[in-house]
């Protein structure tokens, strides 16, 4: 049996920090600007296995929004990387968030898959500044696939913060 144990780390996409550049987080959504509201980067893992999800909110009205996160396992350097499905290096995904009272009551999903793949690029890395950036594009289907699917591409900087994850075997004789 074994513990995994989260320790939180400093808190991801404010803007505190270096203002050598902006945060942001845009888009184009079938065609469409589309601009994060808020946004949230978290690098978590080990020194030598670490995934990075980045999540843009999108408030469209009091009771929809959207939501783009792009994950990539393996975060390591800059270079190009497929988003294709979960079983691949990275997965990309757009969801419409439905709320009544602050609280989500539906959602539809989209993501990247085999048949609907596509690319993020990181382009730009700094731990010291705990910054991100790169590009992205992709095309998202829904499961089961009736849907019309979504077209997303954009740009993204953004702060993220390390989040170490550490496995704990237990003893035998533990009660």
């Amino acid at each position: 049996l074994i513990v995994v144990v989260i320790l939180f780390g400093p808190a991801c996409g404010d803007s505190t920090g270096s203002d050598r550049t902006s945060l942001i987080f845009t888009a184009t959504l079938d065609g469409v600007t589309w601009v994060a509201d808020t946004v949230v980067g978290i690098a978590s893992g080990s020194a030598t296995d670490t995934t990075l999800s980045i999540t843009g909110v999108r408030q469209v009205s009091p009771s929809l929004s959207h939501q783009v996160t792009l994950v990539l396992h393996a975060f390591r350097a800059t270079g190009e990387f497929p988003l294709s499905d979960s079983a691949g290096v990275g997965i990309g995904a757009f969801s419409v968030d439905q709320t009544a009272g602050g609280v989500v009551v539906a959602t539809t999903a989209y993501r990247t898959g085999t048949l609907q793949p596509g690319v993020l690029r990181i382009t730009s890395i700094d731990r010291g500044d705990s910054l991100v950036s790169g590009t992205f594009a992709f095309e998202a289907a829904a499961d089961p696939d009736t849907l019309p699917h979504r077209h997303l591409s954009g740009t993204f900087v953004v702060r993220f913060g390390f989040i170490p994850v550490y496995t704990v075997p237990l003893r035998d004789d533990a009660t």
